[in-house]
């Protein structure tokens, strides 16, 4: 039943922020050299770090699990706009869930096709984050014409967020570069990218229990 799976999609949309909370509470709680205020990743090795990189890749299943509610929510099949921002949120979903699968496959050496592994992943977060935001820009400009009572909040949303979002990611860098309360900095950041994707999921809901026919609006 397509009402069902959209309750699903919406579903996976709630998860990742609560997933993320409760990862950050434990991680404080086990990890003796984890600071808020310093730590980039609140465990790197051992047991504890394999726990977080599962949750990395459930984050990624999960996003990709949204992205599929709002191939089916977003109103318009003919809009372009629209379905490169889906087409942005999978990159995203795959990235975070690379995050956190490459590590657990044992994927640790220093070289990849001839480039430092550092600068790998300094370019797959480019990539990742890139797509973020080019997913909520293009949602915004997709809907721009559609029906402003069942759209106008969202949009309004999901704007100020990508705004938001780009200046979080400059001052993050700028904190990582210069040392200053780089932990803090990530916290914010990683939390602001999980709420759009909650509120998304709460549209998704919202749109599941007013049961709008959605058939024929696929993307």
């Amino acid at each position: 039943n397509t009402h069902y799976k959209l309750l699903f999609y919406s579903i996976c949309g709630f998860i990742p922020l609560l997933l993320l909370a409760a990862w950050f509470i434990i991680a404080s709680i086990v990890s003796t050299s984890y600071s808020e205020y310093y730590s980039i990743s609140p465990v790197n090795v051992g047991f504890y770090a394999m726990i977080q990189n599962i949750v990395f890749v459930a984050l990624g299943l999960l996003t990709f699990g949204l992205t599929m509610g709002l191939r089916m929510g977003l109103p318009s099949p003919r809009n372009s706009y629209l379905k490169l921002g889906v087409c942005s949120l999978v990159i995203f979903s795959l990235g975070i869930l690379l995050s956190g699968l490459l590590p657990l496959i044992g994927v640790t050496l220093n070289y990849l096709v001839h480039v430092p592994y550092n600068l790998f992943s300094a370019i797959a977060f480019a990539v990742t984050f890139i797509a973020y935001i080019a997913a909520q820009m293009l949602i915004v400009e997709g809907l721009k014409d559609e029906d402003t009572v069942i759209w106008g909040k969202y949009r309004r949303y999901t704007r100020g967020s990508g705004f938001l979002f780009i200046i979080l990611l400059i001052l993050l860098t700028l904190a990582i570069i210069y040392s200053f309360y780089p932990g803090v900095s990530q916290r914010v950041f990683i939390i602001l990218t999980w709420v759009w994707i909650f509120i998304t999921g709460v549209k998704l809901y919202l749109i599941y229990i007013n049961r709008k026919p959605i058939l024929d609006r696929w993307i």
